[in-house]
This record gives structure tokens, sequence and C-alpha cells, in this order.
């Protein structure tokens, strides 16, 4: 009996031709500093002063982009469109004078551009009184039919869990709306949102999808939003949902001034961009525009940078180049292309792309090159899925060798190109060496019991964490992974000696810590001095 193999929808199929999606976050935390709202600022603190929609287009579109999402509403509930469901919209700030409609304004700049586009409308909003209620659903709803009906196509809906874990949301209503005001978008999501979930969460805001990572995954790893396993997919998973890689430009999801000399390097995008897209994800990378309104300096020139780079170094494909192709069948689905050249090539980049249409086939590949009489493996993969890029040590050869070695089904190969990429000079990458992190404006520390969080404001790397021990035996530490709390050290020491953990590698995906104390002289944890910092000597 032939095996079932999952196959994309058309959504999906539209989706698999993007490499690059935008995240645009912008809205009040752009001007309060805050990551997360509360939905209690005035909208008058909403005032960009040079708001520019095809400078963002723009850029894009000339960093290699595909599509842009913005944040149309986030868990704040200001809405960067005149909704009629709510007053705590842009109709009630200054810009425009109360006339603006900054989703219409980035529609249309991504038309003008060729970009697609997408919204985050998030499902939490702490500004609604409604929120948690029944009565939601129908707000929820309604503003989802604002924005799908107003605004042209739009190719992608984001969903996330934040805030959410305990509300009652009516997801076949939400999925079925948009099912049926925008066709051909796909949704990002998980937990209730599954049934309609055409793309995943690979599990961390790192920037990192899994090796492998395949395109297929089984239902319980997306109700129960299982970051392992959305990292990596399921090879013999039943549902056809590839992975989307969100992760931020900055240390944090909107723009603070303190941020600008942490913006990500041209060549940490194109590890970044290697570690996503070159590993079969999409990369879903955030850009924040100022509180002017633009792309700041920094991220266009990084941006920019890293777009040359890439353009100019896949210029001149060198499996198209006077090769002669020859094909040997080593299975009923495995085989083997070769590449003859008349003179020798050097490489040290292969980009090989799977046709996905019919779903995922391949499950094994090697790529090998003749040097003198042996051939030389370059790299082994798990699978190809929608794109496979491997860098390795520059190699002269004559011949290359593609071997499919296992697959489920005959394998279609969309795209297979070699390349020699130049030396990308380092730029020495902004990291706050000891300076305490909390010391920065946007940190905050809240305290229940006895319990702290902290909040960094941004993905800052660090790798030592002190704590003033007075009254402190005991404690936990927890790093917040974007879906959990995750345990990472404890420690039980005597009476008022400080509370260290040193990290080996700096942790460089959180923004948020636990401490929980677990025996103290007092139930309360008190004020006290804490260091976070990043250091070469811990």
């Amino acid at each position: 009996m032939a095996k079932h193999i999952p196959k994309p929808n058309e959504r999906q199929k539209e989706w698999l031709s993007r490499s690059m999606t935008a995240f645009i976050h912008f809205g009040m935390n752009t001007f309060t500093g805050n990551e997360w709202g509360d939905g209690t600022d005035s909208p008058t603190l909403f005032a960009p002063s040079e708001l520019d929609t095809r400078q963002w287009a723009r850029v894009l579109s000339e960093s290699g982009f595909d599509c842009a999402i913005l944040t149309a509403k986030h868990h704040d509930g200001f809405c960067l469109w005149p909704s009629h469901m709510t007053d705590y919209t842009i109709a009630a700030s200054p810009y425009k004078n109360g006339k603006g409609d900054i989703v219409r304004e980035f529609v249309d700049a991504c038309h003008e551009y060729g970009l697609r586009t997408g919204i985050y409308l998030s499902p939490w909003d702490r500004h609604e009184p409604t929120w948690g209620t029944d009565a939601y659903n129908d707000f929820y709803v309604a503003q989802l039919t604002e924005l799908l009906t107003n605004y042209g196509t739009i190719h992608e809906v984001w969903w996330d869990g934040a805030g959410s874990k305990d509300a009652i949301y009516d997801w076949e209503r939400w999925g079925n709306t948009v099912r049926a005001l925008a066709p051909e978008a796909v949704v990002f999501g998980s937990r209730g949102a599954t049934p309609f979930v055409d793309v995943r969460w690979v599990g961390n805001e790192k920037g990192v999808a899994g090796i492998p990572c395949y395109a297929t995954l089984k239902t319980s790893s997306l109700l129960d939003e299982v970051t392992a396993e959305l990292n990596v997919g399921d090879r013999y998973g039943e549902l056809f949902v590839p992975a989307e890689v969100d992760v931020s430009i900055r240390p944090g999801w909107f723009y603070k001034s303190e941020q600008d000399a942490y913006v990500r390097t041209p060549q940490n995008l194109l590890r970044l961009y290697m570690t996503s897209v070159g590993r079969g994800a999409g990369l879903l990378l955030n850009i924040p525009p100022d509180r002017r309104g633009l792309f700041h300096e920094r991220d266009v020139s990084s941006l920019l940078t890293f777009a040359r780079y890439l353009k100019e170094n896949t210029k001149e494909d060198l499996a198209e180049t006077s090769a002669t192709v020859t094909r040997e069948q080593t299975g009923e689905n495995t085989f083997t292309l070769t590449y003859h050249y008349q003179k020798k090539i050097t490489l040290n980049t292969i980009f090989i792309d799977e046709n996905l249409h019919d779903g995922q086939r391949c499950f094994g590949i090697e790529i090998l090159a003749k040097c003198g009489a042996e051939w030389k493996s370059l790299f082994t993969n798990p699978c190809i899925g929608m794109h496979l890029i491997r860098q390795f040590e520059t190699t002269e050869t004559d011949e290359i060798r593609i071997d499919i070695t296992d697959a489920v089904a005959p394998v279609t190969l969309s795209r297979v190109s070699f390349y020699l990429f130049d030396a990308f000079e380092e730029t020495t990458e902004a990291r706050p060496q000891g300076q305490n992190l909390l010391a920065n404006p946007s940190a905050k520390v809240s305290r229940v019991g006895n319990i702290l969080d902290i909040d960094l404001g941004g993905v800052y790397p660090f790798n030592y964490f002190w704590m003033e021990g007075v009254d402190l035996k005991a404690f936990r530490l927890y790093i917040f992974n974007g879906a959990s709390y995750n345990l990472v050290h404890e420690e039980k020491t005597y009476y008022d000696a400080p509370a260290t953990c040193h990290f080996p590698e700096a942790v460089d995906y959180a923004y948020r810590l636990r401490v929980e104390v677990e025996e103290a002289r007092h139930n309360q944890l008190f004020d006290r001095k804490i260091e976070i910092l990043y250091t070469k000597n811990t």
C-alpha cells in the first residue's frame, strides 16, 4: 500500500514561494518603551513625526523580502486603523489629526513595491473590557472582518498565544472568518487554532530552525505547542505545516533608542538566513520603525549590506556553467546526479530546493566532490525541504555528486545551484559587556510573594546572573523560551550568600527571567540588587 504523503494546500503553495517575510512591530509601545503595553496609555502619545510606509516597503523590496506583516493591533489593544469597534485607535491620536489609517498606508506601499501583505491582530486585548468573555469573540470577528474586507488581498494572518493561555476563544469561528474573507491567507498559529494552521512556529525566537526541519508535523505538537517538536518537525507527521522563524533585528520587538547600538550586523543576518531559510523554513524578521515612523538608519544599513552581499555572491551559478549532468537511478526512488566539468571549479556554498507541491519526499541527501581519485563528502542532511543551503570548506573539483539516499516517492529538485561565496568581513558583534542589563530604561522587575519576574526589555545576550543574598538560602532561576518558563538553575547554599549563576554559553534568546525563592527567612522578597550581564570573564 502506498504511503500517505501530506501535501500543501493552495495557500501553502504560495507561501512556499517565499523566503523572507518582514514583521513590522509599530504601535503604542513604540512611544512608551514597553514591549507589552497594558492598554491604559493615552492615544495622544501616538505621534509619529515623519511616518513613511513607502520607505518601509522600498527598503524591504531592495533587501529581498517577499511579504510584510504589520501589527495592526498588539496586546495593548491600540489599533493602527480607525476600527469602529473601539475608540482606542489611531483616530484618537494626533497623527494626521485623527484622520490617518496606517494599515491603509502600509498596504498601498506594499502593493507599490510588489510585496505581499499580512496582518497581526493580537488575540489578547488588554484594553477591551469584553476580553476573556464570549462577547469578545464578536468583537474580535468584527475587527478581523474590518481588516480582511477593506484592505485588499491579505496573504498571512498571524496569531500568537501571548497572554491567552487560559482565554476562551472561538477559534473555529475566527478561523472560518479568515477562510471566508481571505481565502489566500495562510494562518500562522498553534494550540486552539490548530485546525486552521498553515504555518507553524519554529519553537524559539533565536532565529534557528532545527536540523532536520521537516515540513510535516504531528497534530499533538501543535495542540500542545511542544517547542522541541515544532523546531524539527516530524518525518511521519500527518500534517503539512512548514516552519516560520520569527526573530528581531534588535533585542526588542518594538523600537527603543537604547538598542540602536545592538542592531544585528549584516554578518549576523547572513547567519540567520542560513539557520532559517537554509534549513527549510521561512525567515520572519522583525524590523521595528522608530518614533519618526521610519526604519532606523542602522537597521537599513545592516539590511541593505546583507542583501547586497547575498545578491553579489549568487550572481554566478556554477551549476549552470558548462556542466554535463548525468543521472543514475540507485533505487526505486533514490538516484544520483553528477555534474561533470571540463575545467575545475571552486565552490563553498550549495543551494538545493525540493518541489514540495506533492509533499515532502526526500529524507536523505549527501553532496560529494571528486578530489583527485577520491570522492570527498561535503555534507549530509536528513532532508531537503523548501530550501537547503550549506556552506563548507572551499573546494576545487571537476565533479560534484548529489546522492538522494532516502525517499518515499519520486523526488523533483526545483533548484540546484553551486556558488563561491567571498569572505564576509566580520563586524564585531554589539554586546553590552559588563553592563547590567537591568540598567536599561526598558528593563523592569516585578515582585509577587517569593517570585521575582524580570523583563529585560529585549533579547540581550547574557551569561552571568547575580542577586544579593541577604536572608536567602535557596533559589531557582527560570528563563522564558517564548512559550514557557524553563528551569535552568537551582541552588541551595547558606544564608546570606549571593545567588549566582554562570552560563558556559551566552543565553541569546530570552527577554524574561523568573527567580523563585524556595527557602528564605521571610516569605516576601524585598528589593535587592540584581545584576544580569554579558562578560568575557565570568
